[in-house]
C-alpha cells in the first residue's frame, strides 16, 4: 500500500533532479563583472540585502553556515569591495558586516536575474498552479524549520530520562562542537587543543603552525564530547610533529627537516593528502578536506623554505630553455603553472610536459588515455605536477592532482627505466632516489631535458 510519505519521497526525488539542473543555478551561481560567484558568496550578499547588517554569528545561524567558511567568504567579499566591517556596539570582540553601495548593486543584479529566470522557467504555468506549488514548498520549509528548532531546545520526554543531547553536554564540549567543520583549524590556545591532545600543548604551543584536523564524518553522526579531531600537526623552525589518534591513545612522530627529502600535496575532488617524504623511505602523511587547501599550501611553502638549501648556495644555471608550449586547451597544467609561479615567486621553467588524453596503454597493455605530466625546474628544487595515475579509461572522469616538491640537494641518484616495448604506448619511468626514498614518475616520452638538468647539477645516474 502506497502511503502519503511514499508519494512525498518520490516527488522529492523528482524535484531534486530538476532543481539541481534548472533552479539551483539561478539561485546560487552568477557571473558578475567577469567573475563567477559561488553559492556561499551569493547567500551572504542576499542575506545582508534582505535582513540588513548582521554579525558573523547572526549570519551563521541564519544560513546554517560554519564559522570558518563564513570568515573566508566575508574576507573575499570585503576584498571585492562588496561589504565593510564596523564595530559591534553589543560585543567589542565581534563586528557587523554591511553591504557597500557596490554590494547593494550586486544584490539588486542578483534579484533581477532571479526574477527574470523564474518568469521564464515558470511562465507557462497557471497562477493557480504556481500558488499550489509555492504553498507546498512553504509547508515543507515550515516543518523542517520546526524540527531544527526542536533539536536545539531543552526537551523532556516522559518516556526518556535526561535532556536533549546538545544541552546535556558540557559548555566546553558544546563550544568545540559548534566550531567543528570540515576545515583544518589553527590552534590558538590550550583551550583550542582537542582534549585527547591537550597534554602536548605545553610542548607544541609555540609552533609556527599548530593545526587540528577534523574527523572525516558527517556532522549529523557526531555529538559534543566525541573525538572530533583525529590529527594534530605542529610545524616549526626545527621540524614537524604529527600526532594521530589511535585505539591505544595518541601516537606522536617527530621529524627534523634534515630527515625530509620532499613534500607532496595531493587532491581528488574534496579529499586532500599532505605528505612528508622521509629519507629513511617512510612517509608521514594525513588526509584532509580540500576546503583547507590554501592553509596547507602555506604550510607546504614553510616546509619548503626549511628543507631547501640556503638561498646563497650555488646552483648551476639552466643551460638553454626547453621549447615547451602548454596549449590553451590544457587548462589543468596551464593553470597549475600559473598558480605555482604566482605562489612561489621564483622563476619556474618547464622541463618536460605531456598533455592529457594522449593514447597510451596501462600496465596490462590495454588501450587508455594519458593523464599528462608537467616537470618543472625552480630555485633549488624540481616540481612534479601529475594526475596521480598516469592513465585513465576512455569516458572515465579524472579529477586527481598531485604536486611533489623535491630539493635537488636531497637527490642521491636517478634512473630512467624504458618500457619493454617503446612503440606500444607504454611508459618510461623517471626514478628519483633520495637516500632510501624513491619517487617514480611515469612519462610517455623519455624526459631528456630532465636528465640534462640532473646531470648539470651533478646528480648521478644509477
Amino acid at each position: 500500500m502506497t502511503t502519503s510519505t511514499d508519494r512525498l519521497e518520490r516527488s522529492m526525488e523528482q524535484f531534486v533532479r530538476y532543481y539541481l539542473a534548472h533552479i539551483n543555478p539561478m539561485l546560487h551561481r552568477s557571473e558578475y563583472r567577469g567573475r563567477l560567484f559561488p553559492d556561499s558568496e551569493i547567500m551572504v550578499v542576499m542575506a545582508l540585502s534582505t535582513v540588513g547588517p548582521q554579525s558573523p554569528t547572526q549570519i551563521c545561524r541564519g544560513l546554517g553556515m560554519q564559522k570558518g567558511s563564513l570568515t573566508s567568504v566575508l574576507r573575499r567579499l570585503e576584498t571585492l569591495g562588496f561589504i565593510f566591517r564596523r564595530a559591534n556596539p553589543s560585543d567589542e570582540r565581534s563586528y557587523i558586516a554591511e553591504l557597500t553601495p557596490e554590494g547593494a548593486d550586486f544584490a539588486a543584479f542578483l534579484t533581477r536575474q532571479r526574477h527574470l529566470g523564474f518568469a521564464e522557467l515558470f511562465g507557462t504555468m497557471t497562477p493557480e498552479t504556481v500558488d499550489s506549488a509555492a504553498g507546498g514548498l512553504e509547508l515543507i520549509a515550515a516543518h523542517l524549520r520546526k524540527m531544527e528548532e526542536s533539536h536545539m531546545t531543552l526537551v523532556k520526554d516522559s518516556n526518556k530520562r535526561g535532556l536533549n543531547w546538545y544541552h546535556a553536554a558540557s559548555p566546553e564540549d558544546r563550544r568545540e562542537y559548534d566550531a567543528f567543520g570540515p576545515w583544518i583549524t589553527e590552534v590558538q590556545s590550550e583551550e583550542d587543543m582537542p582534549p585527547r591532545f591537550r597534554s602536548a600543548y605545553a610542548d607544541l604551543g609555540d609552533a609556527k603552525y599548530l593545526l587540528k584536523v577534523p574527523k572525516n564524518a558527517d556532522r549529523r553522526q557526531l555529538r559534543p564530547g566525541m573525538d572530533l579531531y583525529t590529527i594534530v600537526l605542529a610545524v616549526n623552525d626545527g621540524g614537524a610533529s604529527l600526532l594521530c589518534l589511535v585505539e591505544s591513545g595518541v601516537h606522536r612522530r617527530d621529524v627534523t627537516w634534515n630527515e625530509v627529502v620532499a613534500v607532496g600535496s595531493f587532491g581528488d575532488q574534496l579529499q586532500g593528502i599532505w605528505t612528508l617524504f622521509l629519507g629513511d623511505g617512510s612517509q608521514a602523511e594525513f588526509t584532509y578536506n580540500k576546503v583547507s587547501s590554501n592553509l596547507m599550501n602555506d604550510v607546504t611553502d614553510f616546509v619548503r623554505s626549511r628543507v631547501l638549501a640556503p638561498a646563497g648556495a650555488p646552483q648551476a644555471p639552466l643551460e638553454g630553455e626547453p621549447d615547451i608550449d602548454i596549449g590553451d586547451n590544457d587548462l589543468f597544467f596551464g593553470s597549475s603553472l600559473l598558480e605555482l609561479r604566482h605562489r612561489l615567486g621564483d622563476p619556474i621553467t618547464p622541463l618536460h610536459f605531456e598533455p592529457q588524453d594522449t593514447p597510451c596503454r596501462d600496465d596490462a597493455g590495454k588501450k587508455r588515455l594519458s593523464t599528462g605530466v608537467l616537470i618543472l625546474d625552480a630555485r633549488g628544487e624540481m616540481i612534479l605536477v601529475n594526475r596521480d595515475r598516469p592513465w585513465r579509461r576512455r569516458k572515465e572522469a579524472w579529477y586527481a592532482a598531485n604536486d611533489i616538491f623535491i630539493p635537488y640537494d636531497r637527490m642521491t641518484g636517478y634512473a630512467v627505466e624504458a618500457p619493454a616495448d617503446e612503440a606500444s604506448g607504454m611508459f618510461f619511468t623517471l626514478v628519483l632516489h633520495l637516500d632510501r626514498q624513491v619517487i617514480r614518475q611515469p612519462c610517455l616520452v623519455r624526459p631528456e631535458s630532465v636528465v640534462v638538468r640532473l646531470e648539470e647539477l651533478g646528480v648521478r645516474e644509477i
